[in-house]
């Protein structure tokens, strides 16, 4: 059975870090108050996962053109001189 909101939100367990005021964060302001009937959302909607299984496993590889520069880690002389 699926809990109600109101049940949800009185299980709630909210305790925000204490940070410096100096270096506040996004995240901390964003996370600062506690969420309530308006702002909580109880219905997870899930996304059917056929097109991320397909690939059976397969990670894509970055094969791209590597442009960086390397420098020699033995001699200066050894280093790419078409700059």
């Amino acid at each position: 059975m699926k809990a109600s909101v109101e049940e949800v939100l009185a299980a709630y367990n909210h305790r925000t870090k204490p940070q410096n005021p100096v270096y506040t964060t996004a995240a901390n302001d964003i996370g600062f108050k506690k969420p309530d009937l308006s702002t909580f959302n109880n219905d997870r909607l899930s996304v059917p996962q056929a097109f991320s299984n397909s690939f059976n496993g397969v990670k894509y590889r970055d094969l791209s053109l590597s442009t960086g520069l390397s420098k020699s880690q033995f001699h200066s002389k050894l280093d790419p001189q078409f700059l």
